[in-house]
């Protein structure tokens, strides 16, 4: 070998001893490898299994090669040779290498050694060596100081470098696959790893108090590392959100690992991380955390916002961490939305046995809690100080036996004991407090609790401020109880509110036996009292109360109560007012007041329910109505009610009387029999419809008798009813007599008539109402059956009709109708006919009722078609004997309170006085009215003779208020051509028109006015001066009454006509002044004044009289509130809505007795405003003054204002304003 091979590679082999066959598996014994630099090593045994062949071409391979133990000697560096250990390409082909020993590695300028474990498969190819392995351990060292394993991996070396081209295995309890490059001569290697299903073993934290559930983490990092340095990028992910970057430079200390720096971040979270891990196991760290999310790194804890410092100390032995002290000044803003949580003290853990060094403090919100002590963890046992400052209830939960709900406190707490039961003492104030069934205000509570096993004793007292128990409000409240051995004592148990209290004592001598000495209460003017102390007995999951008896205002109760497998009772009362049990009833269909006498037995079980009544009630109220006696006699079995006497007298001879079998509940054997007798006189349907959801709503008083047997699945009865006031939603019915049956399928009526008024309606058939008793679709029709039901009727009106349409106030005349019903409930098809004569119609649009009605129509198949329709409507009394007015179309009735309309109103020489828009006059009428949830009115009205009335402007009335669903939408749309002599009329313009205007309304929205109006002939006044021959052109451009004016008008002074010009919208009209003289404005202002102009004198402002000075005035009021709104910017900011000015003359000319007033105007709400107001006064007589003012809208038309002056003087007033 050393001929063939070793010389040649600069190296001499010697062995001590072989045994074995040389053709087969042969040991050697010391073996001794000198290499020519002077480094030695040494194997203490090798065992392998020589292939003779390759001898022959110089190439050995081996089948099996096994090393057990090395002694390898690298020369240092003061020696002679300073060379360091060359790695070269080892020619030769193993197939089975496995190693077991040490090797040297250099560190820290030292040579230190490395327990090394190989199984391998080892391969010479062109100068390279290829080792595969499939198992390889580096143990913990002392020397690197972490364990190394590699379940697969392929290395090859190559002379002065080693390629780790696949690397499986674990760093510790870290597991990486990837690659990497050695370079012995540095040494160093460099290389990518990717970290798959990384969790942190639980052990390691088996002796803190701490069990977290970590996440698996994924990574990757590209490192470089000469075994002392290490320096690299990192990459951490996992399935919970985690997905962070950073770097990483670790250093190895003689097997002391430091981490100088590991950061990582998010781009919102920032995680800096210093530390070390010793040989000797200490491991120390500190982290800086910025928006730290604890929920990406654990399991089933909640999102968290961390920012702070956290510093941690220990011991990591065998994996498992130890004597730990960890320190944080941190804050946390997430888990709570509006509290942020901090955290600042040290903690240590040192041989099971925690302690807060310092007092740790956790605040949350306002609140605070600082607690010290120490508990140990083997033991279970601790000794604890909790000092909090408002702080939340949900901090007391983790030291208190039972959990609060929310509040917050203050106070001390010592928690004493074990961990499964700990012995506190408490003083605190509790705030906003929740526990169980009570909500408190304020609570002061001192406690002290010595919980152990059969010996539990202790003491607690409490006061309480204003608060609810259950439903039960109290304004304070005090508890005193005490524990001896055990044994409960409650010493005093009191609430009051107001004149209504409640006061608790008693005791209990063992687990299972409780004694009540005391029970007084005072509740909703009722008084109660125990005669004698209530003994109850608990054993295993029995509830036994002895007999008892309470005093209850003037009567008496006495009972006796067993709660188990199922709840028995029995009760006899007597004197006492029953309203006292509506306060533990829910549904108020059963709740009723009146002095109650009689018994009450129950058995309650999971399958039965038995209950047996006998009372009588005197003087009280049921359903809201009084009454002298209630008689209740019956009992509940198998879920069937068994009445013997149900008797209801009430005031006004209203009465009723119940006997029969009836089921509680659908749900019961729906063929057993059942029968009901009841009699009744002026019974209120109010009464009975409450006992029906969602029924229609019926008024009006009842006498008659219902006779009912059968099923409650078919439940036929006769009945025989007559109805005083009778009232079908919003219709009056009056005097209402029925008589008739139900078979199970249909109601069928022998008789059936209502009178009111002089109003008369017979009716006959029958109706498919379901009004089985059981049925779950109770006062509903059967859907598939046929209708079978006729009316006729006489009328004076039709409010019946005419109270759901909103534009129509009645219909009078002589009216007759005959109906039929038929068809299904969903699809009813009305047939008849209606006729009219002597009619009036009265509706919202116009003044005058229209008169002298004549109709007639047939009904079919819910179509009303008008064959007749005339009425005629003319001026005031005037006398036309014929008819000028008629309707024609039809009027679909399958919604009948919803009708759908198309009609045609026709008229000659109509006169109409309109109600929401002023005009009134004569007219030729074309309209057609159209449409079912929106009607729309629109048409021709030919304008013969007629006056409109409108101001240019008006007080804003405010939004129009949005249409109920089920209201009707009225939608005008009407065209007025002036055919003849329209005169429009306001405050400032009287003139003759002709053209056409369309006005148009939506609703209660404003009305827009379009078209285009010749103004013929009139007068414009201007403040003093009327002008006359008003013509020219008004346009109407369809947004609310904004018309754009084109108008001239002249007025003769002395000798001179000045002309008047009137151009642009009514909010910002441009007016001309002009002269046949071609005198200036302030030439003909002088004219219009004092009829002449002054000739060559200087203009001041004393040369003016009072009518001037008004002219000028008013001139000037414009100009300033215009100005000031837009120079102030009040508009824009929203401050101020108007701005008002008033009395400029007085600034003008001080010695009239007119007020300079500014008033600025803000619109608090629709219907509410502010108005703030400065007055100057120019008389000595009426001082300056400033006012605040209030408008209040009762409706659109009509407000009261009240001022408040500076004197404090309220002054009130109505304005009424009215848009036209």
């Amino acid at each position: 070998m050393n001929k063939r091979w070793a010389n040649s590679n600069e190296l001499t082999i010697s062995i001590e001893s072989m045994t074995g066959h040389l053709m087969k598996t042969f040991t050697m014994k010391n073996i001794q490898i000198l290499l020519n630099n002077g480094n030695n090593i040494v194997f203490d045994s090798v065992a392998l299994n020589l292939n003779y062949t390759s001898l022959l071409t110089g190439k050995i391979s081996f089948d099996k090669i096994s090393i057990i133990g090395s002694d390898v000697s690298l020369l240092s560096e003061n020696e002679k040779d300073t060379s360091s250990l060359i790695i070269q390409p080892i020619p030769l082909n193993i197939l089975d290498f496995s190693f077991s020993g040490r090797l040297p590695i250099n560190l820290n300028e030292q040579q230190e050694e490395i327990n090394v474990e190989l199984k391998a498969e080892v391969g010479y190819i062109d100068n390279i060596t290829h080792i595969i392995i499939s198992d390889f351990n580096m143990d913990d060292t002392s020397s690197v100081g972490f364990p190394l394993a590699l379940s697969e991996a392929i290395v090859e070396i190559s002379p002065n470098k080693i390629d780790l081209v696949h690397l499986d295995g674990n760093i510790g309890f870290i597991p990486f696959r990837g690659a990497a490059t050695w370079n012995p001569n540095i040494p160093a290697f460099t290389g990518n790893l990717a970290i798959d299903s990384l969790l942190i073993p639980e052990k390691i934290f088996k002796k803190t108090p701490l069990n977290p559930e970590f996440s698996i983490l994924n990574g990757e990092i590209s490192i470089q590392s000469n075994i002392i340095k290490t320096v690299g990028i990192l990459t951490l992910n996992n399935g919970q959100g985690l997905n962070m970057a950073g770097a990483l430079d670790i250093k190895n200390n003689n097997g002391n690992w430091i981490v100088d720096s590991l950061s990582l971040s998010d781009g919102i979270t920032k995680i800096a991380m210093r530390g070390g891990l010793e040989k000797n196991g200490r491991i120390y760290s500190q982290f800086i955390l910025d928006k730290f999310d604890m929920s990406q790194w654990l399991r089933n804890v909640p999102q968290t916002n961390i920012t702070g410092l956290a510093l941690w100390d220990g011991d990591l032995i065998d994996g498992v961490l130890n004597n730990v002290s960890v320190s944080a000044e941190i804050l946390e803003t997430e888990i709570f939305i509006d509290k942020d949580i901090s955290f600042n003290g040290t903690v240590s853990l040192r041989d099971s046995l925690l302690i807060a060094d310092d007092p740790v403090k956790v605040t949350i919100g306002k609140g605070s809690l600082n607690v010290s002590g120490q508990a140990n963890i083997q033991s279970r046992e601790m000794d604890i100080v909790v000092e909090l400052m408002n702080a939340d209830v949900s901090l007391i939960n983790n030291f208190w036996p039972k959990a609060f709900e929310s509040g917050s406190a203050t106070g001390l707490m010592k928690i004493r004991g074990t961990f499964e039961e700990p012995g506190v003492i408490a003083d605190l104030d509790f705030t906003e407090f929740k526990y169980q069934d009570f909500t408190l205000d304020q609570l002061k509570m001192r406690a002290e609790y010595d919980n152990k096993k059969e010996k539990m004793n202790g003491a607690f007292s409490a006061t309480f401020g204003k608060g609810v128990w259950r439903d039960e409000k109290f304004e304070n409240g005090t508890i005193d109880l005490s524990l001896k051995n055990g044994k409960i004592i409650l010493e005093n148990c009191h609430f009051q509110n107001g004149e209504d209290f409640i006061q608790i004592s008693g005791s209990s001598s063992n687990n299972s036996f409780y004694t009540l000495d005391r029970i007084q209460m005072s509740l909703h003017d009722h008084y109660l009292l125990n005669s004698e102390p209530i003994k109850i007995a608990i054993k295993d999951s029995s509830i036994d109360v002895q007999p008892f008896e309470l005093h209850i205002d003037d009567g008496i109760m006495e009972g006796v109560i067993s709660i188990g497998d199922r709840i028995e009772g029995h009760f006899k009362m007597s004197n006492f007012d029953a309203n006292l049990f509506s306060l533990f009833i829910e549904n108020p269909r059963w709740n009723a007041s009146g002095i109650i006498f009689g018994e009450l037995g129950f058995t309650l079980g999971a399958n039965s329910k038995n209950i047996d009544i006998d009372l009588s009630l005197k003087r009280g109220r049921y359903l809201d109505e009084p009454f002298e006696q209630m008689n209740l006699s019956f009992f509940m079995k198998d879920g069937f009610i068994h009445a013997d006497d149900i008797t209801f007298i009430g005031k006004d001879n209203l009465g009723f009387h119940i006997e029969g079998i009836l089921p509680l509940h659908s749900g019961i054997n729906s063929k057993a029999p059942i029968f009901l007798n009841a009699n009744f006189t002026q019974l209120k349907i109010s009464m009975v419809t409450k006992f029906i959801p969602g029924f229609f709503d019926l008024g009006g008083k009842a006498t008659g008798e219902i006779k009912l047997a059968g099923n409650p699945l078919k439940s036929p009865f006769n009945f025989d009813v007559q109805i005083e006031n009778t009232r079908f939603e919003k219709i009056a019915l009056g005097q209402l007599i029925a008589k008739g049956k139900f078979d199970g399928d249909r109601v069928s009526f022998d008789a059936l008539s209502s009178d009111y008024n002089n109003d008369h309606i017979v009716g006959a058939g029958s109706l498919p109402i379901d009004l089985n008793y059981a049925s779950p679709q109770i006062g509903a029709f059967f859907p598939v059956e046929q209708l079978d039901f006729h009316a006729s009727g006489e009328f004076k009106t039709m409010d019946f009709l005419t109270t759901y349409l909103s534009e129509v106030d009645s219909v009078r005349g002589d009216i007759a109708i005959d109906l039929s019903l038929t068809g299904t409930s969903n699809h009813i098809l009305r047939n008849g006919t209606i006729s009219i004569a002597n009619g009036s119609i009265s509706t919202l649009l116009v003044k005058a009722p229209i008169a002298n009605v004549s109709a007639y129509g047939k009904i079919s198949n819910n179509i009303l078609s008008l064959s007749r329709f005339k009425a005629k409507s003319v001026r005031g009394n005037e006398q036309k004997t014929k008819d000028n007015l008629s309707v024609s179309g039809s009027i679909d009735l399958a919604s009948f309170f919803e009708p759908k309309y198309t009609l045609n109103v026709q008229g000659r020489d109509v006169y109409f006085e309109t109600l929401p828009y002023d005009i009134k006059g004569l007219g030729n009428v074309d309209i057609n009215i159209s449409g079912k949830d929106t009607v729309r009115v629109a048409g021709t009205v030919e304008v013969l003779d007629g006056v409109i009335f409108q101001e240019f402007s008006f007080a804003d009335i405010g939004a129009a208020e949005p249409v109920a669903p089920d209201e009707i939408l009225m939608d005008y749309k009407l065209n007025f051509p002036i055919k003849g002599d329209v005169v429009f009329r306001n405050s400032q313009i009287e003139a003759e028109l002709s053209g056409e205007i369309s006005l148009s309304q939506i609703g209660e929205y404003d009305i827009d006015y379009g078209g285009e109006v010749t103004v013929n002939n009139g007068s414009f006044f201007y403040y003093r001066d009327e002008f006359k021959g008003l013509s020219g052109q008004v346009f109407f451009d369809n947004k609310g009454f904004n018309p754009f004016l084109d108008l001239s008008a002249y007025r003769d002074v002395a000798d001179e006509r000045i002309d008047i010009h009137l151009g642009g919208l009514v909010d910002d009209i441009d007016l001309t002044l002009s002269s046949s003289s071609g005198y200036s404005e302030s030439d003909i202002l002088e004219l219009l004044t004092w009829g002449k102009r002054f000739e060559d004198q200087e203009f001041t402002s004393t040369g003016f009289g009072n009518q001037a000075f008004s002219l000028l005035g008013s001139i000037l009021e414009g100009q300033l509130e215009k100005n000031l709104t837009e120079l102030s910017g009040l508009s824009k900011l929203g401050l101020v809505d108007d701005i008002d000015i008033s009395g400029t003359a007085g600034l003008i000319n001080p010695d009239m007795k007119e007020d300079f007033e500014i008033t600025a105007k803000r619109n608090l709400t629709d219907k509410t405003s502010l108005n703030v107001s400065y007055r100057r006064s120019f008389s000595l007589g009426n001082p300056n003054q400033s006012k605040v003012g209030v408008e209040y809208k009762l409706s659109r038309y009509f407000s009261v204002v009240g001022n408040m002056d500076e004197e404090g003087k309220l002054h009130l007033k109505y304005r009424y304003r009215y848009a036209y």
